[in-house]
């Protein structure tokens, strides 16, 4: 069996379409769709090959052979008597570099400017949530963060994901306006995303019920705290969950297709506590850390900037006949992968302390984090 990770087509299938007597009860769709994983790979065994072999070349071990012979087998009990199609993607086609970057430069999150809601709570009894439009002084702050982000993304690129409430969605349209007339921003694209909306806190809300809910939860708790016909935290959670996977997905695809992500910034425009949650999600942040958060002030930038192994500084100190003397220095490790870090201007604006970072995640506390084997391939 070849030791690399692809599979060979089993079966190829092809059709005269002009001779096809296709008829309307005849189903458009295959019978299955089977989804599979490569065998065990070397790299699966040690991860420091990869600082000395192209992901792409990586070979199967011995065990990852039998494990796909095993596959084969399987798969033959399942499709006996049927046609196979295979898609597997050819590894040794790759236009990814080793050397490239898999992470876009920035990601930035934002909350929206100030809305009628933020003002008068009383208005989500009268119109629903994802409604309601910003006020004129959230038409400024939003004005105010797109000058910062153009001074921040100059000559670079981004794409925008937002959520479709009309707070966000005019947010953005302003920021989007502003960078395109400066001319200097490669604006690449922009996606509504269901999944980084507000927290759902019912239909038509009643004021007095809510401010009620409100108080419970403070004493309960905002993570798990459920609202009366809306969303516990941990409901936002798992959707933003699921966002940072087709994020994933969505940055290899922009790869694929040329963009150069070592100038690509992400925007996501949402909401306070979605954007808590997201962080919480990405950064590996307990429940506890998350309740003693706060949300940013509207329309303020919260930027999560890519670090490269070259650009780790370890700082040291040396004393010198009795002054102590603070050296910096840049390290680079081939083991060392890319990995984000939160601003000290939001950690703080997030009441949000120590290294908030995916270089180490937080499986376990204490002496244990370091034995964790971690692939930041599996995040994104």
């Amino acid at each position: 069996m070849a030791g690399r990770r692809m599979l060979r087509s089993m079966s190829t299938f092809s059709t005269d379409a002009s001779s096809s007597a296709r008829s309307t009860t005849t189903p458009k769709f295959p019978k299955r769709i089977i989804l599979l994983r490569h065998g065990e790979s070397l790299g699966n065994v040690d991860e420091n090959l990869y600082a000395e072999i192209p992901d792409w070349k990586i070979p199967l071990t011995r065990r990852g052979e039998r494990q796909s012979l095993k596959a084969a087998q399987d798969l033959h009990q399942l499709v006996k008597n049927e046609s196979v199609f295979c898609y597997c993607r050819d590894a040794s086609s790759s236009t990814r570099s080793t050397t490239t970057p898999k992470f876009p430069k920035r990601i930035i999150l934002l909350r929206h400017g100030e809305s009628l809601g933020n003002v008068d709570e009383n208005l989500y009894a009268e119109i629903p949530d994802w409604k309601i439009p910003l006020t004129r002084r959230g038409e400024r702050q939003s004005l105010k963060a797109a000058q910062d982000l153009h001074q921040l993304l100059k000559n670079e690129s981004v794409f925008c994901y937002c959520s479709p409430y009309k707070r966000t969605q005019e947010t953005w349209k302003i920021i989007s306006e502003h960078l395109q007339q400066q001319g200097d921003v490669d604006l690449i694209g922009t996606r509504e995303e269901p999944r980084i909306a507000e927290q759902q806190f019912g239909n038509f809300q009643n004021p007095r019920k809510v401010r009620t809910a409100k108080m419970e939860r403070r004493t309960f708790g905002r993570f798990f705290f459920r609202f009366p016909n809306g969303e516990a935290g941990l409901d936002v959670y798992n959707r933003v969950s699921s966002f940072l996977a087709t994020l994933s997905r969505d940055l290899l695809q922009f790869q694929d297709f040329g963009a150069n992500l070592r100038e690509l910034n992400i925007v996501i425009v949402t909401h306070g506590l979605t954007l808590r949650l997201l962080l919480m999600r990405y950064f590996q942040l307990s429940v506890e850390e998350f309740e003693h958060s706060y949300n940013p002030q509207n329309a303020k930038l919260v930027v999560m900037e890519r670090i490269d192994p070259e650009d780790i500084v370890v700082v040291e100190q040396e004393e010198t006949d009795g002054n102590t003397e603070r050296i910096e220095t840049h390290h680079h490790s081939p083991r060392k992968k890319a990995f984000f870090r939160l601003e000290e201007q939001a950690k703080e604006a997030l009441n949000l302390s120590g290294d908030v970072s995916s270089e180490k995640p937080v499986f376990f506390r204490g002496d244990a984090l370091d034995q964790i084997p971690y692939d930041l391939e599996e995040e994104i």
